[in-house]
């Protein structure tokens, strides 16, 4: 028979790790943003690397919010440079 102190211990365990698995996953998604980020700025001199990076970036953003500051952190950090290609992409993402 299992003690319930053990039972107790378990559960906090699969608490705990169900927990870190949340802060590791939202650590995941906030440093893939700020890689695509630091990718963006770096392939901005080329319209077609530029293109192709952010088309990868926005299939795996799945969140609608994060989706849109996304959006507007594009269109002033590029807007000027690429208003078409920006406008085109997250078009696509608010049809869907």
């Amino acid at each position: 028979m299992i003690s319930p102190h053990f039972e107790i211990l378990t559960f906090t365990n699969t608490r705990s790790t169900n927990i870190n698995r949340y802060i590791h996953n939202s650590q995941t998604t906030t440093s893939m943003l700020e890689l695509t980020k630091k990718i963006l700025r770096g392939v901005s001199f080329d319209a077609q690397l530029f293109q192709k990076e952010l088309m990868k970036a926005k299939k795996w953003i799945t969140d609608a919010e994060e989706i849109k500051r996304f959006h507007e952190w594009c269109t002033v950090e590029f807007g000027s440079l690429y208003p078409v290609i920006i406008k085109k992409a997250f078009a696509q993402v608010t049809t869907n």
